[in-house]
């Protein structure tokens, strides 16, 4: 999450769900010849040639070590990533992400492509297998009929996590179809290795699938599209990269339903100041609620696949985190639906989630989940937004609106249908609608003043009620007038008559009025 590792690679975990078989080929042992050799098996798999040779070297896995220490991701971001973790209840505050994260890595890699220095890196001496070749030989491959496809975009994780799977999809693909013709007999002389029990049990099964999606979810994306156009049908994915983990996930949505753009306007006050922002993507729901057992793996070409009924129907979301030294911390993720019936299902489900990490409910669509930690629901149609703050003082804090109230006016006659104009003597109402973006019911002032057509006001009426949180209250107020002309009408939400502060834009419209 965050800014990720620029480099492509190959984990053991995956090795070992896939490759059980136990046979290694030393470095030294005709390098050349095996290079050669799986070079030509992944041009006739692939269809395509490679422009020029690859050089392979190899490292020590504390080498190895030593440059994921030097990764290019700031402090702030490492920051802002712990705190993503943190939101998917991925991560507690005691595991640290930078440090998983590294770990994770170096244990798991058995080599990577470097696309800036064009070259490929095997870790440990003993470790130059077929697959492991055929896997990074496929990058190269890549990288030299399509350059663009090694520009990841770093800054967004839907992002750089849809742009990874279709790279690593490529090379698992090609890897597997590598595996698939050396256990029928089509290739000889095939080497690869396995190590079993790989995992870390420091490293939480949900961390893990965060980081492999590319490579799982990435090779039924790609076997999809092969299955639609064969490897042109990839070569032009290349080209038209995907837009969201969403059309991963779901590839008929490639190139069809991209996500929707969200923004997230509000002014934090009292210290507090945004860290970061970010697209978390379908793929890190479904983790999300996989992690506490609501969501289970669907399968897909005899692979699993990140589908579930709370994170189907994704059409975009933006988190937002902020920070308040010493050390507080809290953020609004707003999710957009397909429809409303998504949003549903997704509420239902973190509402569950909630309660099984022994939440309990504070107020009103607000939940504490310890004494430094609530989270506030809210849902508009198809969007849903999560506030979370230390307390929900600083839930307004966070999510401070200075005029929370949105004011819309229609005049109707007395069978509530609109009206364009009005008759002397004859009564109508003016309908006025005020909805309520702020995260607490606001108690308000309506003041509704009308106009003749040389500004003076002739009539004056306000209204005092409560506007719900995330909802809307109706005003009516009944006008007869006693002389033709235009007339202008001005409608205004004070805090009261004592305070009178606005909590709106106002709003005006105009009739006119005949005998």
């Amino acid at each position: 999450m965050g800014k990720k590792f620029c480099l492509v690679l190959v984990l053991v975990l995956v090795f070992s769900l896939i490759f059980p078989l136990n046979q290694t080929f030393s470095v030294e042992d005709g390098l050349k010849e095996k290079i050669s050799l799986v070079m030509d098996r992944v041009e006739e798999i692939r269809e395509l040639k490679f422009i020029h040779e690859i050089p392979i070297k190899n490292i020590s896995r504390e080498e190895l070590k030593n440059y994921l220490a030097k990764d290019n991701i700031t402090q702030e971001e490492w920051e802002l990533t712990q705190q993503e973790y943190e939101a998917l209840y991925i991560l507690r505050e005691n595991q640290n992400a930078k440090n998983l994260t590294q770990t994770f890595y170096s244990q798991s890699i058995l080599g990577f492509y470097d696309y800036d220095k064009d070259e490929i890196v095997v870790v440990e001496p003993n470790l130059m297998d077929d697959l492991t070749l055929a896997h990074e030989l496929n990058h190269a491959l890549i990288d030299q009929h399509f350059p663009k496809a090694f520009q990841f975009p770093e800054n967004l994780t839907d992002d750089y996590f849809a742009h990874s799977a279709l790279v690593e999809g490529d090379a698992m693909y090609t890897q597997n179809e590598y595996y698939r013709r050396c256990l029928t007999g089509i290739y000889k002389n095939c080497y690869w290795f396995s190590r079993g029990g790989s995992s870390n049990p420091n490293i939480p099964e949900s961390f893990v699938l965060i980081h492999v999606f590319p490579y799982i979810e990435g090779e039924n994306f790609v076997e999809y599209l092969y299955r639609m156009g064969g490897w042109e049908a990839v070569n032009q994915a290349y080209k038209n990269p995907p837009k969201s983990t969403e059309q991963i996930i779901h590839p008929e949505k490639y190139g069809v339903d991209n996500p929707t753009n969200i923004t997230i306007k509000n002014k934090c006050i009292n210290g507090w100041k945004i860290l970061g922002e970010d697209k978390l993507g379908e793929f890190a729901i479904f983790v999300m609620f996989w992690n506490w057992g609501l969501a289970k793996f669907s399968y897909k070409y005899g692979r699993i696949s990140y589908s579930s009924t709370l994170s189907d129907g994704w059409d975009g979301d933006w988190m937002v985190v902020y920070k308040k030294t010493p050390g507080k911390y809290g953020y609004i993720w707003r999710i957009v639906w397909d429809s409303k019936e998504d949003a549903e299902d997704f509420v239902e489900g973190y509402i569950e989630m909630l309660k099984l990490m022994g939440a309990v409910k504070h107020e009103e669509n607000t939940w504490k989940i310890d004494e430094d930690d609530y989270v506030k629901i809210f849902v508009k149609e198809k969007s849903v937004t999560i506030l979370n703050a230390p307390t929900p003082q600083e839930m307004e804090e966070i999510y401070y609106l200075p005029k929370p109230i949105t004011l819309k006016i229609q005049p109707q006659d007395i069978y509530n249908e609109p009206l364009v104009k009005a008759k002397v003597n004859k009564t109508f109402l003016w309908v006025i609608k005020a909805s309520n973006d702020a995260i607490r019911n606001k108690n308000i002032l309506c003041i509704i003043q009308i106009k003749n057509e040389n500004g003076t006001v002739i009539n004056l009426k306000s209204l005092k009620n409560t506007v719900p949180s995330n909802g809307e209250k109706i005003f009516q107020v009944e006008w007869t007038p006693k002389k033709p002309g235009t007339y202008k009408v001005e409608v205004y939400a004070w805090l009261s008559w004592e305070k009178p502060k606005p909590l709106s834009d106002f709003v005006e419209t105009w009739i006119k009025v005949t005998n």
